[in-house]
């Protein structure tokens, strides 16, 4: 890993999860979000993340499990 690299693993229903129209949140609105997150800590990345998601869904339920795994190489 170089300085700044990221690795994100998470679950498919991050970018699954439908909103009361039948429309996904998709990959691409998912990666852009990551992107826009990058500088943040792991921890608040997962956070935005997933408010991302919920504010998409709206009050939409669950239907699958959301998991995320962060990996950041640190600055010195």
């Amino acid at each position: 890993m170089m300085h700044g690299d990221m690795l994100v693993l998470l679950t498919d229903s991050f970018f699954e999860w439908m909103n009361a129209n039948g429309q996904q949140l998709g990959l691409d609105k998912l990666q852009q979000a990551i992107l826009d997150a990058k500088d943040l800590p792991a921890e608040e990345i997962i956070s935005d993340l997933y408010l991302r998601v919920r504010q998409f869904t709206g009050d939409e339920p669950q239907q699958d499990d959301l998991t995320i795994v962060i990996v950041k190489r640190k600055t010195n």
